[in-house]
């Protein structure tokens, strides 16, 4: 037998069949490789495809699948939470899903504050000292400020920030579910400001806030980030930086729409700034028409304007999270509230609903025969719940 190996190892019969055999392996494991990343196309595409269909699919009426809590929801205030929905009045807070009611929480309050975000929600009274914090569960802290409340935030870790008040000035107070103080500072009109709105990082590490002071007799806006992580723990007060290019422009409203991202929305003008550790400023435009209304969510945000035309009194503006335009649109619809959920822009009146997606198509619009008090998204973009004066219609579009 070693004869006959060495005879074909000397013609070299052996090798050629062992690079043969190599050659088809190689061959065999490109073979499934390119099987693999054509099926991983082919899924792709199949998903791109299901999308393009649902994005461009419009419904031209609904039908009411059920009724919820019925004589229910008189003086009540209801929120897209979690998997279902809250309930909110100066009464007390009930969180339901699909008409069962996960807990209740009853308490007496006169001008109630509520903040929800991710699973979380913070609840206080204004001019009290007490937040009570609540996830989709039940209750999960209660945290006491120094001084009486005027707003509140809450992150999706439970962490708590509060504009509070003494005698003399304002305070941002920061605090953990468990009543841990992370920071506590004042702020004097003449000096750093009065702030006008705050706004935590999903993960309770960053602080937005934007401040209003006197300069020369006039009021002006500074938008101040702090980081309370590692990265801010050597800088002075946790401030990271700051921005009071704004002139004589308000800042009313900053927000925080994803972790590493706020908005800043002026009377006349947005910005967006980015703040993975520390801030920098990634886009600014003004706004040349007076703004009426802000929505926003995790991937857009936007605006509706006034035109001060009769037939189309509002323009309807959409940008993406860096700021960047993707709607433009003129309205004649006359709405009363306007929210986001995914890539649907959704307005109601007392009356209609109009629901239209980030790229301009009109997905619905039509009456409620059982008039509107507040439109609930759900997680399908044709089931929707509708609250009237005397309950709620979970309706689905066709």
């Amino acid at each position: 037998m070693s004869n006959v190996r060495e005879y074909l190892k000397n013609r070299g019969i052996e090798n050629d069949s062992e690079d043969d055999y190599e050659y088809k392996i190689k061959q065999h494991k490109r073979k499934i490789r390119f099987f693999v990343i054509g099926l991983i196309m082919a899924v792709v595409l199949v998903v791109l495809s299901i999308k393009i269909y649902i994005d461009n699919m419009t419904y031209d009426e609904y039908e009411v699948s059920d009724v919820y809590q019925k004589d229910q929801t008189a003086n009540c205030t209801f929120y897209k939470f979690d998997e279902g929905m809250l309930r909110f009045s100066n009464d007390g807070l009930t969180y339901l899903q699909d008409n069962v009611s996960v807990w209740n929480q009853a308490f007496e309050m006169k001008t109630p504050l509520i903040d929800i975000c991710g699973s979380y929600i913070a609840i206080a009274d204004i001019n009290t000292n007490i937040v009570y914090i609540y996830d989709a569960k039940k209750l999960q802290g209660k945290v006491e400020t120094t001084y009486p409340i005027l707003d509140i935030e809450v992150s999706e870790q439970g962490v708590v920030a509060a504009i509070t008040q003494d005698s003399e000035t304002n305070c941002i107070e920061v605090i953990k579910k468990d009543g841990t103080l992370i920071a506590k500072g004042q702020t004097y009109l003449t000096d750093s400001g009065c702030p006008l709105s705050i706004s935590l990082s999903n993960d309770g590490t960053k602080l937005a806030v934007s401040y209003v002071y006197i300069d020369g007799g006039e009021a002006k806006t500074r938008v101040v980030f702090y980081n309370y992580s590692e990265v801010g723990k050597n800088e002075v007060e946790r401030v990271v930086g700051g921005f009071d290019h704004y002139g004589t422009t308000i800042v009313p409203k900053v927000e925080f729409i994803d972790n590493d991202t706020v908005v800043a929305f002026g009377d006349n003008m947005y910005t967006v700034y980015s703040i993975k550790q520390k801030p920098s400023k990634v886009k600014e435009a003004k706004i040349d028409k007076e703004i009426k209304s802000i929505f926003y969510n995790k991937e857009h945000f936007g605006m509706i304007l006034l035109t001060g035309e009769y037939d189309e009194p509002y323009i309807l503006k959409c940008f993406d999270k860096d700021g960047d335009e993707e709607l433009s649109l003129k309205l004649d619809f006359q709405y009363t509230n306007v929210s986001i959920e995914g890539d649907i822009i959704v307005l109601n009146n007392a009356e209609r609903m109009k629901l239209i997606t980030t790229s301009g198509t009109i997905k619905y619009e039509g009456n409620i025969d059982s008039g509107i008090k507040t439109v609930i998204p759900t997680s399908k973009p044709n089931i929707y719940y509708i609250v009237n004066d005397n309950n709620i219609e979970k309706i689905k579009l066709k």
